[in-house]
């Protein structure tokens, strides 16, 4: 009795060889799933442990930069924003009472900038920071809107600052801000940058002027904060201040950068009943959170850093577009701050704002320690690029090699 004989690879007229189906063996699913299963739980391992760094727990949020230490700063008293109208009209425009703050400022088109300049660094400044601002909403001024009253104050406390090094621009709009905001901050944003750095002439070797004045565009912007902050009722039980450092496709600023300002805040809000968000999503996944049984042996702090992750992931790949993506987007470390805050509590944004400011002034060079690709589970924890990035080849893993089986049995020559 004869065995049968293995199919032959045959020719196909042209030089290639035919590969019979039958002698391609496909990879096992167990093995496939094994992989997928290891990505998972790689994945949820991220609150409990770093697997990268040995370490039974997860990375804290540190500051790598040390220039950049904010505790050695002390902090304003809250009870000193607060700025007497004098003889300033309070329909006044923003670049009038900048100018009578004896603050230089600019109006271009629907754009004012002021600009803040060091009066008693011994350096020449070289850098300036951007401080992008939604205007009073309808019906209000500068003059009563607690948080733009509080922010001229701001401006007051800089423009006699005896450690500011770095120029201050706060940019806003000349128009109301309507209901949709933050799509005008986003305008904003771009078209700030678009007077920065204009676009180029019809000619080849034309190069297009800045209407802004050269002291300041002749510095380097390093960072911008985009800030939409809006009024809650005195006794809201709702005081929100969410932190965004998430751009589009995936950009984020420098580590230390975003950790700087959560600091503030946190130290900001120490005795205040706020919250500090990072994602859109917070009230979503409180109500998983609510739907997770109790007594499963599941501890609270895992299942909140848990969906602490899952949310800022989601916003970075479902959210909305933030302010401050048009700086990601040219390299300049920035985040968005919204906030919902009743007037007594406001005082929180202008402090924390001022601290900030003051560590930014101490330092010498961009921020270039500490990480950019990065997930925050919670203001104190946060997974690096280089811990995610292993569980994330593991899930993609199997895709890869089922895409590569299909593609080899769908051609027609051999390898």
């Amino acid at each position: 009795m004869s065995t049968p004989s293995p199919p032959s690879e045959k020719n196909d007229g042209s030089g290639g060889t035919i590969i019979p189906p039958s002698s391609q063996k496909p990879i096992p699913k167990k093995y496939l799933l094994l992989s997928y299963l290891l990505g998972v739980t790689w994945v949820l391992l991220h609150p409990i442990a770093s697997i990268t760094t040995g370490e039974f727990k997860c990375r804290g949020t540190f500051m790598d930069e040390h220039a950049f230490l904010l505790e050695y700063f002390p902090t304003a008293d809250p009870n000193r924003f607060f700025l007497e109208e004098s003889s300033i009209p309070a329909t006044s425009s923003f670049c009038s009472i900048a100018s009578s703050l004896e603050i230089s400022c600019y109006t271009i088109d629907d754009i004012s900038v002021a600009a803040i300049s060091p009066t008693k660094s011994q350096t020449v400044p070289t850098e300036s920071i951007a401080i992008i601002v939604s205007p009073p909403g309808e019906g209000k001024t500068w003059w009563n809107s607690h948080f733009h009253k509080g922010l001229l104050e701001l401006m007051s406390r800089l423009s006699s600052a005896p450690w500011l090094t770095k120029t201050i621009l706060f940019v806003t709009s000349t128009s109301p801000s309507s209901s949709s905001s933050s799509l005008s901050l986003t305008k904003l944003s771009r078209g700030f940058i678009q007077l920065l750095s204009p676009p180029p002439g019809r000619g080849r070797h034309q190069r297009a002027s800045s209407p802004l004045s050269p002291k300041i565009t002749s510095l380097i912007l390093r960072h911008a904060i985009c800030l939409e902050v809006t009024t809650a009722p005195a006794r809201s039980n709702s005081k929100v201040i969410r932190v965004l450092p998430q751009g589009r496709h995936g950009n984020l600023p420098n580590l230390d950068y975003a950790y700087g300002y959560l600091r503030t805040v946190r130290s900001a809000v120490a005795v205040r009943k706020v919250s500090v968000e990072l994602h859109a999503f917070a009230k979503v996944l409180t109500r998983w959170k609510a739907r997770v049984p109790h007594g499963v042996g599941v501890p609270g702090w895992y299942v909140d850093d848990l969906l602490g992750m899952v949310g800022f992931m989601g916003s970075m790949v479902l959210g909305a577009r933030p302010p401050h993506s048009p700086f990601l987007e040219v390299g300049i470390d920035s985040f968005s701050v919204q906030a919902r805050l009743p007037s007594s509590d406001m005082t929180v944004m202008h402090v924390s704002l001022e601290h900030f400011m003051r560590g930014l002034s101490n330092l010498e060079e961009r921020l270039h320690h500490s990480v950019v690709q990065y997930l925050l589970l919670s203001t104190k924890k946060f997974v690096s690029n280089g811990e995610y990035i292993y569980p994330t080849l593991l899930l993609l893993l199997p895709a890869v090699i089922v895409g590569l089986e299909l593609a080899m049995r769908g051609g027609r020559r051999g390898w």
